[in-house]
């Protein structure tokens, strides 16, 4: 966000908050970590993926699909793998590497630490 005007740095924030995972990790009753995506995450993190004007707006979501499609519900990670899917055949060759590696590289619920620190 270095350089950026307050306009530019508000943008920024909003989609960065909005595609933020870290709010959706937790600690199970035995202490082990858990994914449980808020409402309206899954919506942010497609469009952000599909439409963000800047490629690494577009990353950082299909990065957040990626836990999402190994660590959501059933449901969840039939709707990301269908975008990570669709993402990885995108003319823009960082955003389908991206896409192919997420979609096929699985996240364990253990990598979930890379979210940031876990409320205990």
């Amino acid at each position: 966000m270095l350089g950026e005007v307050a306009a530019q740095r508000l943008g920024t924030r909003q989609r960065l908050t909005a595609t933020d995972l870290s709010d959706s990790i937790t600690t199970d009753d035995h202490g082990e970590l858990e994914f449980v995506l808020r409402p309206g995450k899954l919506d942010a993190l497609i469009e952000t993926a599909e439409n963000a004007p800047d490629r690494r707006f577009r990353a950082e979501a299909i990065v957040g699909l990626q836990t999402v499609r190994w660590q959501g519900t059933a449901e969840e990670r039939d709707w990301a793998f269908d975008v990570l899917d669709t993402l990885a055949s995108n003319p823009d060759p960082d955003i389908a590497a991206g896409a192919i590696w997420s979609r096929d590289h699985e996240m364990t619920r253990d990598q979930l630490k890379v979210w940031g620190d876990i409320p205990q």
